[in-house]
């Protein structure tokens, strides 16, 4: 937020409206002394109020508010993605997702140190989560298109074109012409599909990755809890988790990456991952739940 001056939040305060009233209130007396008083009293509470520990007092209060304020409006927006983001998850990943969860509560909760860096990993999980469906419903499509046949068989279609235009060139045939414009036609569909073909690899790898990175936070949180209820030194079990949210960063910089198959998210606001959203209070989100599977089916 933008800081402004003493005076400047004088202006707007309850402060400045009742001096202004009490000046009002004796320059409306017709008593000359006290419209005087009423003056003076107006002009040195311009000059002295604003830099009185009253007055900043109820300035720092004012900027704590609007600051807690923010930022509850930033944890309903995040609350509101991050419910989205469930709600859009098929097969087992809703379970699989929420026993991760109940695994990095047993690990912090609340006020804990280690509870930011926990919140971090359950986001990260969450995003793998849909980037890894994602990539699945993608493949899926791909798989039902068939590509690498379309592949094949373009590749062949262009192949005999190229040599039935070059028997026509040497023949002088009428038929060049449209013979050409066709052969172009299917080079660009060979390219396009070349590109599918490329895309198609790219996310089968993408893919294993995102499955390999779930499998490694879900061990990883186990490791984290088991240290957690077998050791007695806090510093070993914060040092497991630094260590897993360097590794973590890496993560996150490779899902940044994939913009090609997701939508643009933000960072997780610290508590973000456990606070309540609007969308919990609406009855309607198990039917939602439903109907975003049929459409998956």
């Amino acid at each position: 937020m933008p800081e402004t001056s003493p005076r400047k939040d004088f202006l707007t305060s309850p402060h400045h409206a009742t001096l202004g009233l009490v000046a009002l209130a004796c320059v409306a007396s017709a008593v000359p002394l006290a419209a005087i008083a009423g003056g003076v009293a107006y002009v040195l509470g311009w000059v002295y109020l604003p830099d009185m520990p009253l007055f900043t007092r109820w300035r720092e209060k004012k900027a704590a508010a609007a600051l807690e304020a923010a930022r509850q409006a930033e944890l309903g927006d995040f609350a509101m993605q991050r419910d989205a983001m469930l709600l859009q998850l098929l097969g087992g990943r809703p379970m699989r997702h929420a026993n991760f969860v109940k695994t990095c509560q047993q690990v912090a909760m609340g006020q804990d140190p280690r509870a930011r860096k926990v919140e971090e990993m359950q986001w990260t999980y969450l995003r793998l989560l849909t980037i890894e469906q994602s990539l699945e419903i993608f493949l899926e499509g791909e798989r039902r298109d068939g590509v690498p046949l379309l592949l094949r068989e373009a590749t062949e279609e262009v192949e005999a074109l190229e040599h039935e235009v070059a028997a026509l060139k040497s023949e002088n045939s009428p038929t060049l012409t449209a013979k050409e414009r066709l052969l172009e036609s299917r080079r660009s569909r060979l390219d396009v599909l070349r590109q599918r073909a490329e895309r198609i690899t790219e996310a089968q790898s993408n893919h294993e990755l995102a499955s390999a990175e779930l499998d490694r936070l879900d061990e990883q949180i186990k490791l984290i809890r088991a240290d957690a209820i077998a050791s007695k030194n806090a510093g070993n079990i914060s040092s497991r988790i630094d260590s897993t949210f360097e590794h973590l960063a890496q993560t996150n910089r490779w899902l940044s990456d994939m913009d090609r198959f997701r939508d643009q998210l933000g960072d997780v606001p610290e508590g973000g991952m456990g606070v309540r959203s609007p969308l919990a209070a609406q009855p309607e989100m198990p039917k939602q739940r439903t109907a975003a599977k049929q459409q998956g089916t």
